[in-house]
């Protein structure tokens, strides 16, 4: 279960990824992440959102941690914002049972992630929440029951407020997936078959839980266009790239925290450090510029479907409107985090435009940074 790490005291910079620097901090400039997306935005429900997160964590999370203090950076990180700061759209009452879904899934990758947990119990863990999430009952009380009963809960609230049972059995098998895919992400073999961009996405797309998320976007406008997914290879181009997108910011944002986890197989900052020699700086370069890639490629394919038929749909239309928040909103809450940049990190304030990252094992310290300061190195 998730402890406390303390990675202050580490001396340098892991040479074997990282090797163009033997002091801290790292720095890693990068230019705009966004060209057509809109302002990121806070849902207004945000301030009663932190009050009624911190209760669902309190209630039906904090048995899962070994101490107080891993309790205390898991509520201090702020995980629902991921729902906040993505789905600023969201009905009233539906924002709240999607927040405690998105804390539910941050803790679960925490655990697989703990420094406690030996490979064998992080791969039978990842095999009996697969097995609870097929509707399979488990022995005992070991911690995929207790995220069992939260998830229960969670379901709950979802049914509660609209969700339908259709939804709810997807919402069930894009969480299966997930979990699937985490085994075999963890395999030593992942990390000799992942060597580029192509290899990461081949690899990696069907684990960030993107697809989760897409599911929640829907139920969180009150649309159902699953029909129209199911029939549309447009639609369904377009939630493959939205995956890109998404994972792609994620790589970014998150190295600092990934580089000192074995298994890092799936951040693409160090992948390209590791395995093609870049330095740090040419690797995020590498990763902004398909972010930029797949914002273009993102609206190639939206406004070609805003001219499709079904866009006169309503359902449609929102649905598409609510991607741009959600891409937009998914940069702001990796860049301002304290998940990625630590509890004693300094974020900025607004998502950055063109900032620096001061990267040191324990926070990441944002400085304003010119436009295309990143050229060159």
């Amino acid at each position: 279960m998730p402890t406390s790490r303390n990675v202050a005291a580490i001396s340098a910079p892991p040479e074997h990824l990282l090797g163009n620097s033997d002091t801290w901090p790292l720095r890693v400039t990068f230019d705009e992440l966004r060209v057509r997306l809109p302002s990121a935005r806070l849902h207004p429900a945000a301030d009663e959102q932190d009050v009624r997160g911190a209760r669902f964590c309190q209630l039906h999370l904090a048995a899962l941690f070994e101490t107080e203090d891993a309790f205390a950076d898991f509520t201090g990180a702020r995980h629902h914002h991921a729902a906040l700061y993505g789905l600023p759209l969201a009905l009233p009452d539906r924002i709240g049972p999607i927040c405690d879904m998105l804390q539910l899934m941050f803790v679960v990758d925490d655990i697989l992630d703990s420094a406690t947990m030996e490979k064998r119990s992080a791969a039978n863990f990842r095999a009996d929440m697969a097995a609870l999430l097929k509707g399979f009952s488990l022995e005992g009380d070991g911690p995929a029951r207790r995220v069992a009963q939260a998830m229960s809960h969670v379901i709950g609230e979802l049914l509660a407020t609209g969700m339908s049972q259709r939804h709810v059995d997807c919402l069930l098998a894009d969480m299966a997936a997930h979990a699937e895919s985490c085994l075999r992400e963890n395999t030593s073999k992942l990390h000799d078959e992942i060597n580029d961009i192509d290899s990461y996405r081949r690899t990696h797309a069907s684990v960030g839980g993107v697809p989760v998320v897409l599911r929640l976007l829907e139920y969180s406008l009150g649309v159902d266009i699953g029909a129209e997914q199911q029939e549309s290879t447009l639609l369904r181009d377009i939630s493959q790239v939205v995956n890109w997108h998404m994972m792609h910011v994620n790589s970014l944002f998150s190295f600092r925290k990934e580089m000192f986890e074995e298994n890092n197989a799936t951040n693409l900052v160090l992948v390209l450090a590791r395995r093609q020699g870049m330095s740090v700086q040419a690797a995020a370069d590498a990763v902004c510029d398909e972010i930029r890639a797949t914002e273009a490629a993102y609206y190639r394919l939206r406004d070609e479907a805003f001219d499709h038929p079904f866009s006169d749909q309503e359902a449609v239309r929102r649905y598409l409107i609510g991607l741009d928040y959600l891409l937009s909103g998914t940069i702001a809450f990796h860049a301002v985090n304290p998940r990625y940049h630590g509890v004693a990190g300094l974020w900025l304030a607004e998502e950055p435009v063109a900032a620096t990252m001061h990267i040191y094992p324990d926070r990441t310290v944002f400085t304003p940074a010119s436009r295309h300061a990143s050229e060159g190195r």
